[in-house]
């Protein structure tokens, strides 16, 4: 499948091996310039030459600690000189060590929790409810268009999921959530479907499905929002969005596009409540 990533300079974390080693090729067969970042600089040279004889236009790899800050920016500093942007970055790091309990040390957990867990999410009160900022996630328009039946697909997009541009918000009702197990998904996390609200009061409308990962179909899907307000934030010129996902639940969802962020504002619902004592 031609994703349009060739020339385009990719950044992957955690390349030298499993997951991200087959993301490197991956992308590597789509002709694009990959920075590899991983703290086995070893292990990762011989995924770049693998990468190269795959049809990478260019590959280099910079030893990065993922729990260091120094070395992540530097790596992101790395692919900039060397290929003048960063269209793509897949942060795949990861770490963890097979063993008993009881031979776990302090400094074993830091590992864990800093490298897997640690990040900081704002959470700020509003009028509207709670905004939540999170980092935008880029989508790449698809050359090619999966043939459904029943189902007018206007363009494909591709990043942590596939998007599905779709002719109205009646299209988005009627889809059937079968068409996630579609082969052509089976790479992404998840399947989405959008089209424009205009005809039901709001901006864009969506429905999100992950039958891979044993969601039938999610009612309201905040990181899909996070690649959708930027697409329908270029096309309708405008930064902030009133979104709605036509899930059986349904939810409103207030997007506002900011610079390389998106805040998602809305309520908030108590699902578990209990007490704890130490």
């Amino acid at each position: 499948m031609d994703l349009g990533l060739k020339e385009k300079s990719v950044v992957i974390t955690g390349g030298g091996s499993n997951i991200g080693r087959a993301l490197v090729l991956g992308f590597a067969a789509e002709g694009a310039r990959i920075t590899i970042g991983d703290i086995d600089e070893t292990q990762a040279g011989k995924v770049a030459e693998l990468a190269r004889a795959a049809g990478a236009a260019d590959v280099q790899v910079v030893r990065t600690d993922g729990t260091q800050l120094d070395q992540a920016k530097a790596l992101m500093d790395a692919a900039v000189s060397r290929y003048g942007a960063i269209d793509a970055l897949v942060n795949n790091v990861g770490w963890d060590q097979l063993m008993f309990f009881m031979q776990t040390t302090p400094d074993f957990w830091e590992k864990i929790i800093r490298i897997n867990f640690l990040g900081v999410l704002n959470c700020t009160r509003e009028d509207q409810g709670w905004r939540l900022d999170f980092p935008a996630l880029p989508l790449l328009r698809c050359v090619d268009l999966p043939a459904l039946p029943g189902v007018r697909v206007m363009e494909a997009w591709q990043g942590m999921d596939t998007v599905l541009v779709l002719q109205g918000a009646a299209a988005v009702r009627a889809f059937d959530p079968g068409h996630a197990l579609h082969a052509a998904f089976a790479p992404r996390r998840g399947l989405c479907v959008t089209a424009p609200g205009v005809a039901i009061g709001c901006d864009f409308v969506s429905r999100f499905f992950a039958p891979r990962l044993g969601i039938v179909e999610d009612p309201v899907t905040g990181s899909a929002h996070c690649a959708l307000a930027p697409l329908w934030a270029a096309r309708l010129g405008r930064a902030a969005l009133q979104a709605r996902q036509l899930s059986a639940r349904g939810g409103e969802v207030h997007c506002r596009v900011v610079g390389d962020r998106v805040h998602l504002v809305g309520q908030a619902v108590t699902v578990i409540r209990g007490e704890v004592f130490l």
